[in-house]
Parts: C-alpha cells; sequence; structure tokens
C-alpha cells in the first residue's frame, strides 16, 4: 500500500514536470514584434518592424505606391506598422501591402 501511493507521486510529479516544460516551451517559441517610427529628412515618417529585438522590416516610405514618398504624420507610419505586424502574426510572408490597404489605413 506504501509502495503504491508513493508510485502514484511519483508518476503525480513526472506529469507536472512535462506540463511545466510544455508550457515553458510555448513561451519560447512565441514571437514579438515591436514598431519604431522615425522622422525620414524631416518631411515625413516611417517605420522599422523588430522580431524579437531585431529589424526585420525598414519602410522609409508608403509602401505599394510607385514613389518615394514618406508617412505625412507619425500616426500614419504607426497605424501601417501595425496593420503589417497583423499580417506577420497570421503568418502572411511577405506582408505585403496592396493599394487599397494603405489607403484604408492612411486616409
Amino acid at each position: 500500500m506504501k509502495s503504491n501511493i508513493i508510485f502514484k507521486l511519483v508518476a503525480l510529479n513526472l506529469m507536472l514536470i512535462v506540463l511545466l516544460n510544455s508550457c515553458n516551451n510555448d513561451s519560447k517559441n512565441d514571437t514579438i514584434y515591436t514598431i519604431k517610427t522615425f522622422s525620414v529628412d524631416s518631411s515625413g515618417w516611417g517605420y522599422d518592424i523588430y522580431k524579437d529585438n531585431k529589424m526585420i522590416i525598414h519602410q522609409p516610405n508608403i509602401p505599394a505606391i510607385n514613389s518615394d514618398q514618406s508617412f505625412k504624420t507619425k500616426n500614419d507610419a504607426q497605424k501601417t506598422g501595425e496593420f503589417v505586424i497583423k499580417k506577420l502574426e497570421n503568418n502572411i510572408f511577405p506582408p505585403k501591402l496592396t493599394k487599397e490597404e494603405v489607403d484604408s489605413l492612411i486616409n
């Protein structure tokens, strides 16, 4: 009877260890995306996107339009960068933007 209780305690401890270990592994696989806006030649704004503190996108101009025009406001750059991050979080690679998406974000 005593050995049966010891066996159950050991089994319970092993299950707890496995459960805690799997929770730790899940959190290690979480990717963290961040955005930082920046001024572009005092004429506008752009954004950088970081994946786990490493820059993966440098966007000094408005994507999906055929010009070198930067964002007019910091807020426009921020909103667009956040939209790109949502695409990345939804495993859309590359997170290419259409002109219609950009128009809806900055107009």
